[in-house]
């Protein structure tokens, strides 16, 4: 493969620079010169543009960089988040994706989600709309101000293809005994109010610390509770996670300025949930494990 000093070499070969400024860097004006930036961003994706335009000794503006990785079709865009999976790792994705893949919506119909998330009150979030005139950016009426510690409350919930199942909100670092008593008074009520119980039903959970547990999974095992055998590390594989997506924004618009008032928000939205939407969001394990397969155990859409 090509190197940038193969690029550059060949400019002073074959006389691409003869019109290059006085100071003596090359600007772009060849096609070589065009491949060569290119060449650069694709070899460092994370490169930025007065990045490549020092690496390649270009005399031309950022902005002229930026427009030839437009046109070859690599346009500056937001770096998805994702975990960069072990060997490990992968290979347990892809055993749950084989396992279950198969499965269908009738099995599906049958597994309970369920999982944990922290939800926030006012002075949490990073990108904020704000509607204001010009000239006033700076001011306090249009600044949204941050705290450090911003109100926030721990919720358990649960769902299945019939719908949102019961939900508990706790304060403070959830311990095994904590996510017991959650489980103990939440979690079979929620499998017979969502009438999954006729002929056994799964649980679907991560594997947080506190959830592999010894006094939680003694209690699951006495209770008779068949856990689905989750990968670590996998929320694109928990479509609970959708769910919490869904309504942290409506907690979030509705101002909490308490640790409580964030327990109300989260109970009085947590009811909207629809049972269409569960139901789209349980059927939709096939297409997820297609997608574990399909990248090889990596990252996904999901």
């Amino acid at each position: 493969m090509p190197t940038v000093r193969h690029w550059l070499t060949h400019w002073q070969q074959h006389g691409d620079v003869t019109d290059a400024p006085r100071s003596g860097r090359p600007p772009v004006t060849t096609e070589y010169q065009r491949a060569a930036i290119v060449h650069s961003s694709e070899c460092d994706p994370f490169a930025s543009a007065p990045a490549i335009r020092l690496q390649l000794g270009l005399d031309v503006s950022d902005d002229t960089i930026r427009r030839v990785l437009d046109e070859a079709g690599l346009p500056a865009r937001s770096a998805a988040n994702k975990r960069r999976y072990t060997a490990d790792e992968r290979l347990a994705r892809l055993s749950f994706a084989r396992g279950y893949l198969d499965k269908g919506e009738a099995w599906w119909s049958r597994v309970l989600f369920s999982d944990e998330s922290n939800f926030y009150g006012i002075g949490h979030g990073r990108h904020v709309i704000v509607r204001r005139p010009a000239g006033h950016r700076l001011d306090p009426k249009y600044t949204w101000h941050r705290v450090a510690h911003p109100p926030q409350c721990g919720v358990w919930a649960c769902f299945s293809a019939a719908g949102p199942g019961f939900a508990k909100a706790f304060h403070g670092a959830l311990t095994g005994v904590d996510l017991l008593r959650i489980l103990a008074e939440n979690l079979i009520a929620s499998a017979s109010e969502l009438c999954i119980g006729d002929g056994g039903w799964w649980l679907l959970h991560d594997n947080a610390p506190t959830f592999t547990g010894d006094v939680v999974q003694t209690w699951l095992f006495n209770h008779g509770i068949q856990l689905l055998a989750f990968p670590p590390y996998s929320p694109d594989l928990n479509p609970i996670e959708n769910l919490w997506a869904q309504v942290h924004k409506p907690v979030a618009q509705r101002h909490p300025r308490t640790p409580e008032q964030v327990a109300d928000a989260f109970c009085a939205e947590w009811p909207h949930v629809t049972a269409d939407r569960c139901r789209a969001l349980a059927l939709s394990m096939h297409e997820r494990c297609e997608a574990v397969i399909a990248s090889d155990g990596n990252a996904t859409r999901f």
